[in-house]
């Protein structure tokens, strides 16, 4: 899978945020998804298995560490990338510790956006590639066997 191909979704209530992430990644040809609350964000990702979720640190009903982990749960592999606020240094903290993979503080900077999430499709296509290999070992096991 190409990275352009890649689901990326926004989760944040505060729609400039969106369309500026949205506006951000569209050159680079990547197309992203937004969202307003972290339910909502758990139905969407069980469904289509995102990339990379940029996550904002108060997203209403969220709880970063233990949203993130169960992102990775629902799609292994995905990467999250939070956004703060100046004053939600603890948040970042928790959130990076419960497996975030990086932050950027609000208000974004788009080359700085684009670069976090370029690094965070290649870890996540790295891993896809892993996630792959081990299963296609498995498979040829179990044929052996």
């Amino acid at each position: 899978m190409s990275t352009h191909d890649a689901i990326i979704l926004v989760a944040d209530d505060d729609e400039s945020i969106q369309k500026s992430v949205r506006d951000i990644l569209a050159p680079e040809g990547f197309r992203c998804r937004a969202i307003a609350s972290s339910s909502l964000l758990l139905q969407v990702a069980e469904q289509v298995r995102p990339s990379v979720v940029l996550l904002d640190t108060r997203l209403p009903g969220a709880d970063d560490q233990n949203l993130s982990f169960r992102l990775g749960e629902l799609s292994p592999g995905c990467q999250v990338i939070l956004l703060s606020d100046a004053r939600d240094h603890d948040l970042v903290l928790d959130g990076l510790e419960g497996g975030a993979r990086d932050y950027l503080a609000k208000p974004l900077h788009p080359r700085e956006t684009r670069l976090a999430v370029k690094r965070a499709l290649a870890a996540w296509k790295s891993g896809s590639d892993g996630i792959c290999l081990r299963e296609g070992v498995r498979g040829l096991v179990r044929r052996s066997e």
